[in-house]
């Protein structure tokens, strides 16, 4: 695993803009009006559902001109998802919010929710829109539409419109509740003129691609950046497997080395490693990369990787494969900053799984708000992209890093070339890869849209301004204050 995702490390380094060229080639930008709404229900989808006390509950709602009407937060169990109802009065707007998986208040019930993941066919009484689904799920989003059925019908007879959103696990039913309003389940449906939307933040792939296109008009799903569980179908973890076998298959080489390495420094007791480089000076202008013009050059793996991902009708419901619906906004990394488009659910980076540090913690809730900030950021500030530096590709990185002089796994016990990957990274401020251990120092770059601290290397960090005219002026500077001083105790005494 360490091998196979220090060779996807390597990759997504050699070219750093590959994901921006592919959504902007094959997706559409971000509306304005989709991301305030994504900002504006961030509070309710992803984070205030996980307190077990409603009080908590409404004071988060309050805040926000939202009001908690009745909820059933204390009693979740196997395909009974905790949820809360809210209103507001100023936008005539009713609110379901429905919890993501959540394993001590569910009493684990929700992780049975989660592995019961046989895609199941489905169709309303007349057959005329049959979906393929997370068996788990459909049946939780069943239960909850019966259960909430009667309350929601006297909100739309009020004229209210109702949002149904929710986390993970909570997304994922959201989506396939929306889909049961709207198509009606034992004869019964909400009237056609009803507005029904939903939003799901980090939500599994959850229905089939037939489906998932269609639900484009009424459903909106948040993928941020690296986040695995939107990631997760029965084709990412066998093409998953693919990749592990294959990797362990070219690895033998680099197996042995690191095993002799940490033979090596067993026989030193573990002694500490030290920089063994020499250190350049450095050029009078640091950033040697300039920022770039804002044009991506055509990744050369788009087009094999594009022709892969193929739309497919399976006759068989637990042969089908199953998506994120409706329009997936995706939040990726551009050198270091955040940009988002609206793209297909069938993109190449989305069905496939990504084994880095950032798969798990980027499906917080936290995480997920900080990064709709950035993009908030990012879209708002023209010359954000633009003064990004050009990053330094790691298959253009010489043997040395530029800040210590050293081999960049100076600091590792492993240091066969694949390990070595791991060792790298790029400075977010001028764009040079140095190793890890010269960029432990984090800075937030707002002029960038890096709205969190993130790696600087040494050398920006303590970057001064060392022009000749500054240190010559010095001395001038002394004087007048020496100068103004003495005149005040004149004008004293």
């Amino acid at each position: 695993m360490l091998y196979l995702s220090a060779e996807q490390r390597k990759a997504i380094r050699d070219k750093p803009d590959d994901d921006k060229f592919l959504a902007e080639s094959r997706g559409q930008p971000l509306p304005p009006a989709l991301l305030k709404a994504l900002l504006g229900m961030a509070m309710i989808g992803t984070f205030i559902t996980y307190y077990d006390n409603p009080f908590e509950v409404q004071r988060f709602a309050l805040q926000q001109r939202w009001r908690l009407v009745t909820e059933r937060l204390g009693e979740s169990w196997k395909h009974r998802p905790a949820w809360c109802l809210f209103i507001s009065q100023d936008q005539r707007t009713a609110a379901v919010s429905i919890r993501g998986t959540d394993v001590e208040q569910s009493r684990g019930g929700d992780i049975f929710t989660d592995i019961n993941a046989r895609p199941e066919r489905y169709a309303t009484r007349d057959g005329a829109c049959p979906l393929v689904a997370h068996s788990g799920m459909l049946a939780a989003a069943l239960a909850l539409e019966a259960e909430l059925r009667p309350t929601l019908r006297a909100l739309v007879d009020a004229g209210y419109r109702l949002i149904l959103t929710g986390h993970s696990l909570g997304g994922a039913v959201a989506a396939l509740l929306v889909w049961l309003l709207r198509h009606g389940t034992n004869g019964e449906q909400l009237p056609q003129e009803a507005e029904v939307l939903g939003i799901g933040y980090a939500m599994p792939a959850v229905v089939d691609r037939d489906t998932a296109e269609q639900m484009k008009p009424f459903f909106s799903s948040l993928i941020n950046s690296m986040d695995a569980v939107p990631r997760l179908s029965l084709g990412t973890l066998s093409r998953l497997g693919s990749e592990v076998r294959a990797c362990a298959r070219e690895s033998g080489s680099d197996l042995d080395q690191d095993l002799q390495h940490y033979v090596d420094r067993l026989s030193t007791v573990w002694a500490p490693r030290l920089r063994d480089g020499n250190p350049q000076v450095a050029a009078a202008t640091t950033s040697a990369l300039q920022p770039q013009d804002g044009t991506a050059s055509s990744p050369a793996r788009v087009a094999g990787e594009g022709d892969n991902c193929s739309i497919e009708t399976p006759g068989d419901a637990e042969d089908a494969d199953l998506y994120v619906p409706g329009n997936c906004v995706w939040i990726y990394r551009v050198r270091g900053h955040l940009e988002a488009s609206v793209v297909p659910c069938d993109l190449p980076p989305l069905r496939r799984l990504i084994l880095d540090k950032r798969m798990f913690q980027d499906h917080t809730a936290t995480a997920i708000h900080q990064a709709l900030l950035a993009v908030r950021a990012s879209s708002s500030s023209a010359s954000g992209s633009a003064s990004a530096p050009r990053w330094q590709k790691f298959c253009e990185a010489s043997e040395l890093c530029p800040c210590c002089g050293s081999r960049y796994e100076w600091m590792n016990t492993a240091r066969s070339g694949k390990m070595r990957c791991h060792a790298m990274t790029n400075c977010r401020c001028c764009g040079l890869v140095v190793c890890v251990a010269c960029a432990t120092s984090r800075r937030a770059l707002p002029e960038q849209g890096i709205l969190e601290a993130a790696r600087v290397c040494d050398r920006c960090v303590w970057r001064g301004s060392n022009d000749a005219e500054v240190l010559e002026a010095l001395s001038q500077v002394y004087a007048e204050l020496g100068g103004h001083s003495a005149g005040q105790r004149g004008a004293n005494g």
